[in-house]
């Protein structure tokens, strides 16, 4: 079980290795099992 916690750490970690501008475009080919699902999800919108 994810706590929440863990899933704001992995979305905050994600966002901070990936520095984005307001001029890219975010595309996911990831499907989005309960493995990869929250972190990619959740990071999309730091």
């Amino acid at each position: 079980m994810h706590s929440h916690h863990n899933i704001l750490a992995n979305a905050q970690g994600t966002a901070m290795m990936h520095v984005r501008t307001e001029s890219d475009v975010m595309v996911n080919s990831l499907p989005l099992p309960m493995s990869t699902g929250p972190g990619v999800f959740n990071s999309g919108f730091m």
